[in-house]
């Protein structure tokens, strides 16, 4: 009987922002950050690490990178039971923990792909949860690292949204408001919308651009093609918000920060390996944002 075990998975748009810089780079950024041992805080007590980077071959005809992130939490202080108390700082000093073990540890994992600079992560994969927000906070914490920024300038990253919420968005009945925030795009060579906006950006000397519209007083706006594909680019590279009103005059509003990707596939266990299944799924979400990319 067939056991079928299900993994969701979200990804990151991560754009490094110096010129010339090379798909390799990527690389090195990312085993940098494996071999200075970073971290970088989730929320409150929860932290997170990447602790494995490696070239992937096995599953995907594709250039990409497996890894796995540590997910973990820190203690700040112990009670004591039986005096019922605070146990002070130096009696816990006196306890020998080992350095190398996390309590809490949830090990999830995840796969890069260098030229579309795509960080696809799992979500969920065996009762194993991070929220996409997590992991956004978790990277953006690592790359804002001092030793980062150092060698890598700044470094860019974007939640990937989802894009059939994004479309549903723009067939709001009314749509009297658009918003669009967009930093720095890295385009691949055939997206023309971005190469505009990322050109334009470096003729001013600009990290970003705010851009909003609203609408005729009582009427919707119509976004034309040029307009749709900005909107594309924000949702890849920042963020769109919308607001409208459906067809009973009800207000209708959007962000995509609040609909990332989070897709789900099902594998059974007895004929495939966690690993196969998520590298194969992550190709899949990695194709489908390069053709996203390539119509804008």
């Amino acid at each position: 009987m067939a056991r079928e075990k299900k993994i969701q998975a979200s990804a990151l748009n991560i754009r490094l922002t110096t010129e010339g810089h090379r798909p390799e780079d990527y690389i090195s950024l990312f085993k940098d950050i494996l071999r200075w041992n970073l971290s970088a805080k989730i929320a409150s007590r929860e932290w997170g690490q990447i602790i494995q980077f490696h070239e992937e071959s096995s599953y995907v005809d594709d250039w990409c990178y497996y890894g796995d992130i540590l997910r973990f939490t820190t203690i700040d202080g112990w009670f004591d039971m039986d005096t019922q108390e605070q146990v002070a700082k130096n009696e816990v000093r006196s306890v020998s923990i080992p350095p190398n073990l996390r309590p809490n540890g949830q090990r999830l994992s995840f796969l890069f792909f260098p030229e579309s600079h795509l960080f696809v992560f799992q979500t969920y994969a065996g009762k194993k949860r991070m929220g996409p927000s997590s992991c956004l906070r978790m990277i953006d914490g690592l790359l804002s690292n001092s030793r980062v920024i150092e060698k890598y300038g700044n470094v860019e990253v974007t939640l990937v949204p989802d894009r059939d919420e994004l479309d549903s968005a723009f067939r709001i009945h009314m749509l009297e408001t658009l918003r669009l925030t967009i930093f720095r795009p890295n385009p691949d060579g055939f997206a023309k919308t971005e190469q505009k906006i990322l050109g334009r950006l470096n003729s001013v000397n600009a990290s970003g651009v705010d851009t909003s519209y609203r609408s005729v007083k009582g009427e919707g706006m119509t976004p034309d093609d040029e307009l749709r594909s900005e909107a594309d680019v924000a949702a890849r590279n920042g963020r769109v918000y919308i607001k409208g009103k459906d067809e009973e005059g009800h207000k209708q509003e959007y962000k995509t920060d609040d609909h990332p990707l989070n897709d789900s596939v099902f594998y059974d266990e007895e004929v495939e390996l966690e690993t196969q299944a998520f590298s194969n799924f992550a190709k899949k979400i990695k194709d489908k944002f390069a053709e996203w990319v390539s119509n804008a």
